[in-house]
């Protein structure tokens, strides 16, 4: 019994030390499994495998690279550039587009397309992206394609500093070279004011507009509405009709020609362009009643215009003289001499009432 006893134990002891082993070998192969999975997804996050550490030593090469590229210093930044693996810079758009610009300082404008290209195909949101690609298409005159891509990066608050000083004069260009010349006028005269915009851009600016003078020289506009006016004679509630009106109101026809032809004169001369035009506005009561109220306006100018450049301005001098009419009578003319220096102007005007003349 007593020899029975310890063999009984040293069994029990064995079978509880053999299941021990199996349960740790168990806990064992189970935590590098969790762990592995664990580094699996930080992995992910990080998107490239990289420690900590090492992502941001990635960022702050990055930053490093953007400003030699912000210095236009290409050189040293394409050296910078080699010590990133293409691996690591197929999967950034940040280095893709840094590679580009840097191709693109260097004049490897192909190579910078194709890079920009694998950039927008990470993110086709991208403001920086898009706005480098639409210059390199308007090189190659793509003008449509460029057009898209210049709106789509102007639409984003990423676009700052000099290039969204710059997307005005690039719209402007665009709209001038497939023949809106009203949409290249109106994006170059945005600007005429911003003085963070390159002097180069700026003076190409005033040729364009002069170009635009000359190709499109004459505009005409004719506006037309109907107006319904409830007190046409400016009487208050407690005011009779005069004699003869049986309502006070009155539907009323409002029309005008409006015409300028711009240019003559050109560049030959040295100065610069000069321009007529032509205003006819008109009132028409449709009752007869108000025939006495009907007017008529005409006014012709002519006036001389040259820009200054960006610190002085547009210098402009013109001439103008109107007449007015009332129910087929004449009531007054004018003549206007006004100059105008940038956002300074002087006027001098003689007016003479027909009625008393």
């Amino acid at each position: 019994m007593l020899v029975g006893k310890p063999r009984k134990r040293i069994r029990v002891s064995a079978c509880s030390i053999v299941l021990l082993e199996l349960f740790c070998a168990c806990n064992i192969a189970l935590v590098p499994r969790a762990l592995a999975q664990s580094s699996s997804v930080q992995n992910r996050s990080t998107g490239s495998g990289a420690t900590p550490a090492e992502q941001l030593k990635l960022q702050r090469r990055t930053r490093k690279l953007e400003e030699l590229i912000e210095q236009e210093n290409f050189f040293d930044a394409a050296e910078l550039l080699k010590t990133f693996s293409d691996k690591i810079v197929s999967q950034n758009k940040r280095l893709l587009v840094a590679k580009a610009l840097v191709a693109k300082g260097l004049y490897q404008i192909d190579e910078a397309y194709e890079l920009l290209k694998a950039a927008l195909k990470l993110d086709e949101n991208d403001a920086l992206a898009q706005f480098e690609t639409a210059l390199i298409l308007m090189e190659r005159k793509e003008w449509k394609d460029a057009d898209v891509l210049l709106r789509l990066a102007g639409q984003s608050n990423d676009l700052r500093g000099q290039r969204r000083a710059m997307l005005p004069y690039y719209m402007g260009v665009i709209a001038y070279e497939t023949g809106r010349l009203f949409d290249a006028r109106s994006s170059f005269t945005r600007t005429t004011w911003n003085e963070s915009l390159d002097p180069a851009l700026q003076q190409s600016v005033g040729v364009f507009m002069s170009r635009i003078s000359r190709e499109r020289p004459w505009t005409v506009v004719s506006p037309l509405s109907l107006q319904y006016d409830t007190n046409p004679l400016g009487l208050s509630r407690t005011t009779a009709l005069p004699e003869g009106y049986s309502r006070r109101q009155v539907l009323k026809l409002i029309g005008g020609l409006f015409t300028n032809l711009e240019g003559l004169g050109g560049e030959k001369t040295g100065s610069g362009p000069f321009g007529l035009g032509l205003r006819l506005f008109a009132v028409q009561n449709l009752d007869n009643k108000f025939a006495g109220l009907n007017v008529q306006f005409v006014e012709s100018e002519a006036n001389w215009s040259r820009f200054l450049g960006k610190e002085v301005g547009v210098f402009k001098t013109a001439v103008m003289a109107n007449l007015i009419r009332l129910s087929g009578r004449s009531l007054s003319s004018s003549l206007l001499l006004k100059t105008s220096l940038g956002e300074n102007e002087l006027s001098l005007a003689y007016e003479r009432d027909l009625q008393k003349a």
